[in-house]
């Protein structure tokens, strides 16, 4: 028994949209493995140096306790706050 294999316009539209969803799938998986292996700072994961507050800052601003803000763990709220400019005379 002899079968013969002809490529239909339908199997080639198969083949390509298969090719094309495997190259989308390991191009998912690199990124997925590249955010695995990269270092926690380079991602902006605010995990290197925890930022402690008051004890009556949570409850005061309506937090739960051991939850820091985002903005709390931003180098940019870690740098000293300037007053005002005093007044020349």
């Amino acid at each position: 028994m002899e079968y013969r294999f002809s490529l239909t316009p339908r199997l080639i539209a198969l083949a390509a949209f298969s090719l094309v969803a495997l190259f989308v799938l390991l191009f998912l998986l690199g990124l997925q493995i590249g955010r695995r292996l990269a270092p926690l700072n380079a991602t902006g994961a605010a995990a290197a140096v925890p930022v402690s507050l008051p004890a009556t800052a949570p409850a005061a601003a309506g937090l739960t306790p051991g939850l820091t803000p985002a903005l709390a763990q931003t180098p940019a709220a870690a740098a000293p706050v300037a007053g005002p400019a005093p007044a020349s005379k």
